[in-house]
């Protein structure tokens, strides 16, 4: 089997003539007669199957050669045991190969008559190809027949071959059991004798194409391996699938082409190169070199001392590794990140890096900041970036970067012979990684933490996932913020991140030292270090490190920037009126609070409160009182997190006097700085993180007024009983009740906070081991033990669902059985069992708010909204506007019981969402409640 002229794209060859091969069992077979894709019609043409196979081959081909980063193609090549050319064209093979049980009777007789069913079952009897009325999924025969001819014919191992059919049967989403495969299948469906000639005949012809070396076998022999196999044979034939690059090569259906396989490879290797052109898939590298912390980020004139400690690390740095920093809020933990992920794209081969973040909100925020950076990193060429959550489609700066990248990729000329090599400097979004399995591909991507742990969970096309992963450096902030639920998958994707030879730096700023351990640990057991060997301690702050042979725990100062001395004072949480006369005697020289409340009715209880002290605008022309939280329509949602950021960011103009109230959507990774805190009591690492966005930027200080010089953190007081607190339903709904006992245990007598040193004393007392406190009443040990057994409860229940999700491990010694199940990523209205959940929150329905019309339901400015017809991008963009996700359970059945639009059913965007039509007065009638629309509140639920 030798290559030719088509492998490297020059000379388009001779088109016109290929003799009938004959197959290993010596009969004559015609591979040309076979379809992969048919036309609607008689007239509009089809796509032979060897075609099709040969695309998908020439994508793989440009994949390697132009997008794979360098650490993926020596990984691959090292477990594969052949060289990165053998590899290459192994791959290549592998991907070429995944549709060959389309040459079945299953899968070529099941066109409808009108399409042409009696033209192809004429052809097929013609060529002496016996016929079966029998159906199988294409994919199971292609992992039903690959074992067999991978190696009889092509001469890998039996344990290889199996691996391999298996991972490239699996193309459209699961890989198939060995019981639909072996046992289940229907050998009609199959076919025989001359079939597996005809089957044998399109893989030789595809090998010969490729030049496939017959000197070297590939051993794929590891689910990790097999996974990666996956994911790159369903991207390639995704764009392989495109019939704008791999137009039909048949105009007729009553047309059989024949034509030179090498030659069409050449064609097929253009088109693909065009293909990942107008992905934005060429035209990039990593940079060559590595810079100076303060070259990747100009605005940095002098590191802070973990900035210092990451730079001197990054020197050292092996991959794969786990880098795990714990610092104090505002100490630049990001900039130390992406310092990493750079040093490992520019040293170690890798190819960007994806940041996962715990919200939509940090996500948006984080988003503008690396595409700040990879403006000044990449100042020639064109990097493709992404923001990944349910919601990035509305993102302004996302939808400024996808019209960027149309701009680019008309300009550059996708059709010209040179393809990207033009420099022309721009960070852009690709359309075609918008959402879902795609949306994790492009080099680098931001999102929530929820599409990384997608990567671990039995939903389709997980090995896509993964293998998006396997290429860049993962970034992971505020760990503290998970729950053992989300932890236990975090866990689940450590270890595949570390059998994939990942980079993983994890961020947090308040983390227990057992939670450090055992992410260190479940990495180190992926790769397949000593997973139990010890953590090295060092004191907080600190970056731990590990890799294949090194594990350190490195110690560093804190800056002097994050030395705060923070008084501490209690307030009570009933007498709101009181609240807002304390407020208003503490900013009556002016300033900027925040009021952090633990769930979204108190947030609007206390602004309703505080609305008869500050009534007013600020000298800005907004309101000195403002309220932020989830519970707004998208629209109205993205205006107050914008004049939020416009208010209280670094670079905020700040009014004189303005009160913020939120919840926990300022909480974390948001840049905000305020003179003044008042917090509902949280658990103390969460309450730390509040206090983080407390005089936050010393660039602030001269303004802040006199009296709020110094920092003052205002804890809400449960109601407490003797030495008992009672905790408000609110609260305890949130939070786990024990941890909000030990917490307020942690704070209850302390007068002031010494930040840094007190965090690490803070959180062991909270999280780590402990018992009831010397001196504590009756009651007070009954509620420490009641609160405790339940947590504990709760925490086992919780880890038992985290694992009845997720996938088995990258230890599991088998490619079927990963995923036993099939999961919808996101499908409120079924049972939680059924669904693929990230988190383990209270369950909500998505809604899109409309006004009642005469004529039928309205956009708020009078258009009509059409709910039996697909709406165009632009009116899909306009409902999301007015989405808003309701978790009221007063409420969700009766909203789930509302039919989502037959319109609404065909768009990818609104998929799922079910229309809310408001009356003149703003409100709606769900069930026996009242849903009302308040234009300051917010949606509130009220009794008729």
């Amino acid at each position: 089997m030798n290559g030719g002229p088509g492998m490297d794209g020059t000379g388009e060859g001779d088109l016109s003539g290929a003799g009938s091969p004959v197959g290993a069992a010596g009969w004559r077979v015609d591979p040309w007669i076979f379809w992969a894709k048919w036309g609607s019609g008689p007239d509009l043409g089809w796509h032979p199957l060897l075609c099709h196979m040969l695309d998908v081959a020439a994508v793989t081909l440009q994949m390697w050669r132009r997008v794979l980063p360098a650490a993926w193609k020596a990984r691959i090549s090292g477990v594969l045991g052949v060289g990165q050319e053998d590899a290459e064209r192994w791959l290549a093979f592998f991907a070429g190969s995944h549709d060959v049980g389309k040459a079945s009777p299953a899968f070529q007789l099941q066109l409808r008559p009108e399409q042409g069913r009696d033209l192809v079952a004429r052809r097929l009897r013609d060529a002496g190809l016996p016929l079966f009325n029998a159906r199988a999924p294409h994919g199971t025969i292609s992992a039903n027949v690959l074992e067999t001819v991978l190696a009889d014919a092509f001469g890998l191992s039996g344990r290889s071959a199996r691996w391999v059919a298996f991972a490239v049967g699996g193309h459209h989403g699961f890989v198939p059991s060995y019981d639909e495969v072996k046992l289940q299948l229907d050998q009609q469906a199959v076919g025989w004798g001359m079939w597996d000639a005809a089957r044998e005949v399109l893989l030789c012809r595809l090998a010969d194409a490729l030049g496939l070396p017959g000197s070297s076998r590939p051993a794929v022999e590891s689910t990790p391996d097999a996974f990666m196999l996956a994911g790159l044979v369903s991207v390639a034939d995704w764009i392989g699938s495109n019939e704008e690059y791999f137009p039909y090569a048949a105009q007729s259906a009553l047309q059989v082409p024949q034509l030179d396989p090498v030659s069409y490879l050449g064609r097929a290797m253009r088109q693909a190169e065009r293909a990942m052109a107008s992905l934005g898939w060429v035209g990039w590298k990593p940079a060559s070199g590595s810079m100076r912390l303060t070259e990747l980020f100009p605005y940095i004139r002098q590191p802070t001392t973990v900035q210092a400690a990451a730079e001197e690390l990054a020197g050292e740095v092996k991959s794969p590794s786990i880098t795990v920093i714990e610092a104090p809020m505002g100490e630049g933990k990001t900039e130390a990140a992406m310092l990493l992920a750079d040093t490992f794209s520019t040293t170690h081969g890798m190819s960007g890096c994806y940041f996962a973040l715990p919200t939509m909100a940090t996500s948006n925020q984080m988003f503008g900041r690396v595409t700040d950076y990879l403006r000044h990193r990449y100042p020639e060429g064109v990097v493709v970036v992404n923001l990944v959550h349910g919601h990035s489609d509305l993102s302004a700066l996302l939808q400024e970067l996808r019209q960027k990248g149309e701009e680019i990729f008309q300009l550059q000329g996708v059709y010209d012979e040179a393809l990207g090599d033009e420099q022309l400097g721009a960070v852009v979004a690709g359309q075609w990684f918008t959402r879902g399995k795609r949306a994790l591909l492009p080099p680098y991507g931001v999102g929530t933490v929820d599409q990384a742990l997608l990567a671990v969970l039995q939903v389709k096309h997980v090995f896509v996932r993964l293998f998006a992963l396997s290429t860049k450096t993962v970034i992971v902030d505020e760990v503290h913020a998970y729950d053992v639920y989300m932890t236990t998958l975090l866990h689940r994707l450590l270890e595949w991140l570390g059998a994939l030879s990942v980079p993983v730096v994890v961020l947090s700023a308040t983390l227990p030292s057992a939670r450090r351990r055992e992410l260190v640990k479940a990495y180190a057991r992926g790769a397949g270090w000593q997973a139990e060997r010890d953590v090295p301690p060092a004191g907080y702050p600190r970056i731990t490190y590990a890799a294949a042979e090194d594990v350190r725990s490195i110690h560093f100062t804190p800056s002097e920037a994050s030395r705060r001395k923070v008084a501490l004072r209690w307030v009570s949480a009933p007498e709101h009126e009181a609240l807002g006369q304390l407020l208003a005697e503490a900013l009556s020289q002016g300033g900027c609070a925040a009021i952090i409340c633990n769930t979204v009715p108190r947030a609007q209880v206390v602004y309703s409160a505080l609305r008869e002290v500050f009534p007013g605008l600020a000298e800005d022309g907004m309101p000195e009182l403002d309220l932020l939280h989830a519970r707004y329509p998208y629209e109205d949602r993205e205006l107050r997190e914008a004049r939020t950021l416009g208010r209280f960011s670094r670079n905020g103009r700040r009014p004189h006097r303005a009160i913020l109230v939120a919840t926990q959507v300022i909480e974390q990774s948001l840049d905000l700085d305020f003179d003044l805190m008042v917090t509902d009591l949280a658990p103390v690492d969460l309450v730390l993180q509040r206090m983080g966005r407390l005089h936050r930027h010393r660039v602030h200080d001269p303004l802040r007024p006199k009296r709020l010089r110094s920092p003052e953190l205002w804890v809400v007081s449960p109601q407490v009983r003797g030495d008992v607190p009672i905790f408000d339903r609110g609260s305890a709904s949130v939070y786990d009740e024990h941890t909000l006992l030990r917490s307020w245990l942690a704070l209850r007598d302390r007068g002031t906070l010494q930040l840094p040193e007190d965090i690490e004393e803070l959180v062991e007392q909270v999280y780590g081991d402990g018992r009831v406190p010397q001196g504590a009443s009756e009651e007070l040990r009954n509620l420490w033990e009641r609160t405790f057994e339940a947590q504990q409860k709760v925490l086992r229940e919780d880890s038992l669902q985290a694992k009845y999700r997720y996938i088995k491990g990258p230890g599991y010694n088998s490619i079927w059985g990963i995923v036993t199940a099939s999961v919808e990523e996101d499908a409120p209205e079924l049972h939680p069992a059924l669904q693929a959940l990230t988190r383990l929150a209270e369950p909500s329905v998505s809604a899109v708010c409309l006004v009642a019309g005469s004529g039928g339901p309205c956009l708020p400015d009078g258009t009509p909204v059409d709910l039996d017809t697909p709406p165009d991008a632009a009116m899909a963009e306009r409902l999301l506007r007015r989405s808003v996700a309701i978790t009221d359970a007063r409420v969700l059945d009766p909203l789930l019981d509302v039919p989502v639009p037959k319109g609404w059913e065909r768009s990818s965007l609104l998929r799922g969402y079910r229309p809310l039509v408001f009356d003149a007065s703003g409100r709606a009638m769900v069930g026996r409640w009242i849903v009302r629309i308040d234009p300051e509140l917010g949606i509130v639920v009220e009794s008729p």
